[in-house]
Order: C-alpha cells, then structure tokens, then sequence
C-alpha cells in the first residue's frame, strides 16, 4: 500500500460515523415523506449501506434490529435473480417475500445499487413497514397466499425507467355496473 491508500483510525472512524449520519438523515426524511402510520409513528423502518458484497457496514441509528439482520440475506437473494454483472446505474430491487427477507409481508425491502462510473461499489437499502399488502389481517389466514400480496424479487426500476408492470400489479381498477 502507499502512503496515499493508508488510513488511520481515526479518518476511518470520521468516515464511518458519517456514513451512519447519512443513513441518520435518509430515515429522517423517509419518516417525514412516509404515507404509512406505522413507519411515521412507530419509525417501523432500516436503512442501511452494504458493500458490493452485500456486507452492511452502517445504518441508521433507528432502524429495527431485524431488519438489519434480514438486509444481507435479502440482497443475496436479490443478487442471484439479478447478478451484479447485470445490474446497472438506476436499478432499484423490490421483494416482501417473508421466505427471503423479513418474514412478513408487510415489510418490503428495495436495494438500489451503487455505482462510481461503471463500477458498482455499495447497495443502499431500505425495509418499510406498509399499512396494506391486501390479504385478510388474521392470525388466522392458513398459508402466505392469504396474508396479502407476495412481491416477488423484481426491478421496480430499470436503469432509471420505472418498470410498469411492476408499479401496476397491486392496483385494481373498479367499475361499478
């Protein structure tokens, strides 16, 4: 290593603690701009900074110890429907799938990678908790199929261009007759 690609503790510690601030001030607006009840009042959120590896190297300080523990797992189950060779600048992943992630519907992760000019360097993640997936709210309901809408690992973005299958699939349109 050179002089120049040395760091001592403290550099590394300044910039970990302002990696944590940012994801500080990304879970603060998210509250702020949140449509969901439970995300604003019960901060039912994570946000977090994993490495092109998926390893998770800061968050926020109010994100639900769970959901960072879950994080990893889902990206690595992200990374191998979507490799990191395929992804590009703008991409951003979805999945609620309770088998790989939370395990609950209601939360629903998106990872959107990073890049500095064609490299890819980090993900940055979020899980949140939305009031309404569909389904029957029961601790009654006998399989997943019935506890609300399973998103599957998807692009909920592609290079930029939101991928409108996706957005439409939990819509319905009514017509009264």
């Amino acid at each position: 290593m050179t002089s120049e690609q040395q760091f001592s503790a403290l550099q590394v510690g300044v910039t970990w603690r302002r990696f944590n601030a940012l994801m500080d001030e990304t879970a603060y607006t998210f509250v702020r701009t949140s449509f969901s009840s439970v995300v604003r009042d019960n901060w039912d959120l994570a946000v977090s900074l994993m490495d092109a590896s998926g390893r998770q190297f800061a968050q926020s300080s109010r994100s639900v110890p769970s959901f960072i523990g879950t994080m990893p797992r889902t990206l690595a189950v992200m990374l191998r429907r979507y490799p990191r060779e395929t992804l590009q600048p703008g991409d951003i992943l979805i999945s609620n799938d309770g088998y790989h992630g939370t395990g609950h519907l209601n939360d629903i992760t998106m990872v959107r990678p990073v890049f500095r000019k064609d490299r890819l360097i980090a993900f940055i993640g979020s899980v949140f908790h939305s009031v309404d997936v569909g389904g029957a709210p029961s601790i009654d309901a006998r399989d997943s199929f019935e506890e609300g809408l399973t998103i599957p690992v998807a692009k909920i973005v592609r290079a930029g261009v939101e991928n409108e299958d996706v957005i439409a699939f939990p819509h319905r349109e009514f017509s009264r007759a």
